[in-house]
């Protein structure tokens, strides 16, 4: 509107005063970066999902009740809700301020910009030339979602996301925490974290990829057959990062049950009849013996997959009748204390 004053030539000068001191004004926020001012401005958040996108994306999500804007906005002028994400490095050492975000939503509508602040980034709708859910600012249930690129998340599979209120000076977020969504959890509950600089321990997911081994024609006495093929290994896949530091006791149990501290193949059409055996997983620091009776541990590879050559060594008496021979075996992981 004073732009539009200034179309009067006695006003002029005037005017171009009154507009150089509005650019100043307006550009305080852009040379003193504003802080980021922690407020009761939510009642809570839930409904946190976090869904692969199949193509080297993510989406998390979740609700936001926000509370009225007014009376949360550090003293200054309300322009838009917010939203702040966190990420980490390796061993959960908050990321400084990253623009790391592809898309932000609020009730389907995308975020128009970010804010760099005092370490902290806040995603906003300020400058819309239309009032969206951002600039709401009676009390409200949100839907949001960020979506962002998995090469961000490989250190340390996890995110934070903290409701917000952008303002002319300094940014108001949540002071009860974020909202701390892990990789693939989708049970729908929302974890809150009051200090996002100090994140939960990751949760250790492993996966088993395990063939069915065939050992073939065995002879008597004492053999042993090793399976070097890549089909044929133990291979065990997880986060890396969530297994740096950390050691793991990797044993089995027998169907038919251990015996003198060795499996055990039982015939299929005889029940009495027997072939003791033991396998070495060679592939880790240093082989390790199956069954584990000693709980000895071993680290796993931090690139996140470790694969195990089994050597399976069996002893054939000769009073042991010829037939198939099988057995089941049951792995288990669990990290040593």
């Amino acid at each position: 509107m004073i732009k539009m004053d200034c179309r009067i030539g006695l006003f002029r000068k005037w005017c171009g005063f009154v507009f150089i001191v509005l650019i100043s004004m307006f550009s305080v926020r852009a040379h003193a970066l504003a802080s980021l001012i922690l407020e009761s401005m939510s009642t809570g958040y839930s409904s946190c999902s976090w869904t692969d996108n199949g193509d080297g994306t993510s989406t998390l999500g979740l609700t936001i009740s926000f509370k009225e804007a007014k009376g949360h906005t550090a003293g200054n002028i309300f322009r838009t809700r917010g939203l702040l994400v966190y990420t980490y490095k390796e061993g959960g050492v908050l990321n400084p301020s990253e623009k790391i975000v592809h898309v932000a939503t609020m009730n389907g509508e995308r975020a128009l910009s970010n804010y760099t602040g005092t370490q902290y980034v806040m995603y906003h709708h300020w400058q819309s030339s239309f009032k969206t859910p951002w600039e709401n600012e009676e009390p409200m249930v949100a839907y949001v979602t960020v979506k962002i690129s998995n090469s961000t998340i490989t250190d340390w599979p996890a995110i934070g996301i903290r409701a917000g209120n952008y303002t002319t000076g300094d940014d108001v977020g949540e002071i009860s925490g974020v909202a701390y969504i892990r990789q693939g959890e989708n049970q729908g509950n929302c974890s809150i974290v009051v200090d996002p600089g100090v994140p939960p321990p990751l949760e250790i997911s492993i996966k088993m990829t395990a063939p069915d081994w065939n050992l073939g024609d065995l002879q008597r006495g004492e053999s042993e057959k090793t399976f070097t093929d890549a089909a044929n290994q133990l291979c065990f896949t997880y986060s890396g990062s969530a297994v740096n530091g950390k050691r793991f006791v990797i044993n089995a149990g027998s169907a038919n049950g251990v015996v003198s501290n060795r499996y055990r193949l039982k015939n299929v059409d005889g029940a009495s009849q027997f072939i003791p055996y033991s396998i070495t997983l060679n592939g880790g620091t240093s082989p390790l013996s199956l069954p584990n009776t000693s709980s000895v541990p071993v680290p796993l590879n931090s690139s996140g997959k470790t694969c195990f050559v089994p050597t399976f060594k069996t002893t054939v008496d000769d009073n042991v009748k010829d037939g198939d021979y099988n057995d089941v075996l049951t792995f288990t992981v669990v990290t040593k204390p």
